[in-house]
């Protein structure tokens, strides 16, 4: 018997892509009927996610029917924004952190250094994002336009041999090397780096940062709480995005992991495989303990 699925938990964090959805074309409805059943029992939810709060809304939320829509959360642009509904169910902007112009000097000054760092000494052309809310996404990999999560190992893999066939004797690790390289040469002091196989994404916030709101803001025990991800393990030796949901001090919390996982999970995840279908699954088994 898996333990966890008899639980009633007061709240429900999930990560979007991957772990609630297979991608941003996703059709959304059988999700939004399971969360609105928690919403009207009290169950607290909340979104973690990378991507922004329009396309959460236009996935998502808009298709959300519920008289209880103050008991989900969507905090947003990895660990920058929390989005909320107020009594009139209206989708506010509850919390912000933005960077400073220093900040945002210094990121982009990084990405561009390293972006020349490598193609001075390579044929590879480096692209970089840099619309994204305090950080920059450093395209390593072209050929992947869209990559699938359940991809992950294959993607790492191409990854690596991209940069190599492209005359640059490096990986996605040591990309991530020179990043904090960099960062210490501009003191900038707590500099957030993940990698999901292709980019590589620096920044002043991530999951970690969602979590610390959510536990200092819902008033629930933390053994009433279970995180969702996909992205727990290891990339190249670099922590996936959603270890960072991963909270010390607080060890009562559940966290599972519905990605492939290929590499390495950090002990106490607990693996049930099988993205958004299975997500969905557990969820529906999640409600069945409420009403009973």
């Amino acid at each position: 018997m898996k333990e966890f699925l008899e639980k009633k938990y007061k709240l429900i964090a999930f990560d979007w892509d991957g772990t609630a959805v297979y991608d941003r074309n996703s059709d959304c409805h059988q999700l939004a009927c399971v969360i609105a059943k928690f919403l009207e029992k009290g169950t607290k939810i909340a979104i973690i996610t990378g991507t922004n709060i329009n396309n959460i809304n236009n996935q998502f939320l808009s298709l959300l029917e519920s008289d209880f829509k103050q008991n989900i959360y969507m905090l947003t642009n990895r660990g920058s924004e929390v989005f909320a509904y107020d009594k009139n169910d209206t989708l506010t902007n509850i919390y912000s952190k933005i960077a400073s112009q220093t900040e945002n000097d210094i990121l982009d000054k990084i990405a561009i250094k390293i972006k020349q760092q490598i193609e001075i000494t390579s044929k590879t052309n480096i692209k970089i994002i840099f619309n994204r809310m305090n950080r920059r996404k450093i395209n390593l990999n072209s050929e992947w336009e869209n990559p699938p999560k359940e991809m992950i190992k294959q993607l790492v893999i191409d990854t690596n041999h991209y940069l190599d066939k492209h005359g640059w004797s490096g990986r996605i690790k040591k990309v991530c090397d020179m990043v904090n390289t960099l960062a210490k040469s501009y003191q900038f002091k707590n500099l957030k780096i993940t990698t999901d196989g292709k980019f590589v994404e620096i920044g002043i916030t991530d999951k970690k940062d969602s979590m610390k709101w959510l536990v200092e803001n819902i008033e629930v025990d933390e053994n009433e709480i279970i995180v969702f991800g996909d992205e727990f393990g290891k990339i190249d030796g670099i922590n996936g995005s959603d270890y960072n949901m991963i909270l010390k001090g607080f060890s009562e919390i559940t966290y599972v992991s519905v990605g492939v996982e290929p590499f390495a999970i950090p002990k106490g995840i607990i693996h049930e495989k099988g993205g958004e279908k299975k997500f969905l699954e557990i969820l529906n088994r999640l409600l069945a303990n409420l009403n009973n």
